[in-house]
């Protein structure tokens, strides 16, 4: 029977995986989020957050335009698009990218 330190060394290095990977996740929604957003329309690409605690995370902006951008269809951008948000961590290729970016984090927290 293993030692309760090595389980206790075990747990910890999947506990640290998993808080790589919440990271990792919500760092790459926001990088393709902002590259599928508007920069006609003022700061919004450059105002996106990530904030992770544990296992829990999450990426966003605090701008109150940032909804109306979003959702506005009718609206021609010269470059980015509306329901950038969306766009970012949908569709296999979003998936795929969130994924192994996921991936990588966790086999880099436990060597």
């Amino acid at each position: 029977m293993a030692s309760t330190e090595a389980w206790d060394q075990a747990l910890a290095a999947v506990h640290a995986a998993g808080e790589a990977t919440v990271l990792a996740m919500a760092n790459t929604a926001r990088d393709r989020t902002q590259a599928l957003t508007p920069t006609d329309r003022g700061d919004l690409a450059g105002s996106y957050f990530v904030e992770t605690q544990g296992l829990d995370g999450q990426m966003g902006t605090d701008l109150d335009y940032a909804v109306y951008v979003h959702e506005d269809l009718t609206d021609q951008h010269d470059d980015g698009q509306a329901k950038f948000m969306e766009a970012a961590v949908t569709g296999s290729d979003s998936i795929q990218a969130i994924g192994a970016a996921a991936a990588k984090a966790a086999e880099a927290a436990i060597g």
